[in-house]
């Protein structure tokens, strides 16, 4: 199961099949339900019905929007959404990835948000750079953010080996 907001939807990839869960899904031979939903915010309500699903493996890709808004909160409500995650089903595989490469600038840097995840990931979730998962090459980001066929496939690409 994949969660986050329209980088995990999909938003840039030129069809259904090219978006990065969907590639993640055929390099692992696992079946993928994307609860990707663009413009979306960290929800701690989020983990909670994610985890009702009773995933055996769930990727958490969020956090642009929050730099975007340059919300404050973003931690806080970041550690909530595991803590929901967690608390059902047992042993579920939790994947944190922090977001990937951007050349917006704000006041407050997308690399603080990138911390604020670091910051909630306990021993139990594997943590993931999103940068590592792509070139910083904006070529493979269409409009600065999303990812388009070639960052998706990195994507997938880097996830496939931790999932």
């Amino acid at each position: 199961m994949v969660l986050g907001d329209s980088i995990t939807h999909g938003f840039w990839s030129s069809q259904v099949a090219r978006t990065w869960p969907v590639s993640l899904a055929k390099k692992t031979g696992r079946e993928i339900v994307n609860l990707g939903y663009g413009a979306r915010m960290c929800v701690p309500s989020d983990g909670t019905a994610a985890a009702a699903l009773e995933p055996d493996t769930l990727v958490y890709f969020i956090g642009f929007n929050e730099f975007w808004q340059q919300k404050t909160d973003f931690g806080d409500r970041y550690r909530k959404t595991l803590d929901n995650i967690r608390a059902r089903p047992p042993g579920v595989k939790i994947v944190a990835v922090t977001p990937t490469c951007s050349s917006v600038e704000k006041s407050i840097p997308l690399e603080a948000y990138r911390q604020e995840i670091r910051d909630a990931v306990l021993a139990d979730v594997t943590l993931v750079e999103g940068m590592s998962l792509t070139s910083s090459d904006l070529v493979a980001f269409p409009d600065t953010v999303h990812p388009g066929d070639a960052g998706a496939a990195g994507i997938a690409a880097g996830l496939a080996g931790v999932v």
